[in-house]
């Protein structure tokens, strides 16, 4: 599965090895794990998003959800209202 871990990462500001320094999870480890070839467990989610600030729910992309550029814009009317 594909998490949002390397947009929620550069959103921040931070290197992969800033992230593995603060995880104690390592650099090949944290790669597989954006790039989608491993699967963390959970207490290594639970890692990763306290390092970065977010949710663990915030890791995981869901049908509809907005990108990253837009989490911080305000929603038009037009956006809420159906």
């Amino acid at each position: 599965m594909q998490l949002l871990i390397r947009q929620w990462r550069t959103k921040r500001g931070m290197k992969l090895r800033d992230l593995a320094k603060h995880t104690g999870i390592s650099y090949p480890m944290l790669s597989a794990y954006e790039i989608g070839t491993n699967d963390p467990s959970l207490p290594r989610l639970v890692l990763i998003a306290r390092a970065l600030g977010v949710a663990v729910d915030d890791l995981f992309p869901l049908v509809g959800q907005p990108s990253l550029d837009t989490l911080d814009a305000t929603p038009t009317p037009a956006e809420v209202l159906p």
